[in-house]
């Protein structure tokens, strides 16, 4: 039963991640790609857990922690250029 909602997950996922990737491609206004991308790296820290769950290794958390907090500076820095047009 845990490896098949495993899977489910995994593949909503994976959609969701195809989701994220399109509206980054699609968006006009450069808010909102920040937004798209920031997004698509929570959706893919989320599959990073759940694999690194799945496979009982936890290096991919690792990972995971990384792309997390690299997606937070990211962030940070591109909402103070565009606010304040200067990054520091």
């Amino acid at each position: 039963m845990h490896e098949f909602v495993y899977a489910l997950a995994l593949g909503w996922m994976t959609l969701l991640l195809g989701v994220c990737v399109f509206e980054v491609v699609r968006a006009k206004s450069e808010l909102v790609r920040v937004l798209a991308l920031d997004t698509l790296a929570l959706v893919l820290v989320a599959v990073l857990v759940l694999y690194a769950t799945t496979e009982g290794v936890s290096y991919y958390l690792d990972a995971a922690l990384v792309i997390a907090l690299l997606s937070f500076v990211g962030t940070l820095v591109a909402s103070r250029y565009h606010s304040e047009g200067k990054i520091f």
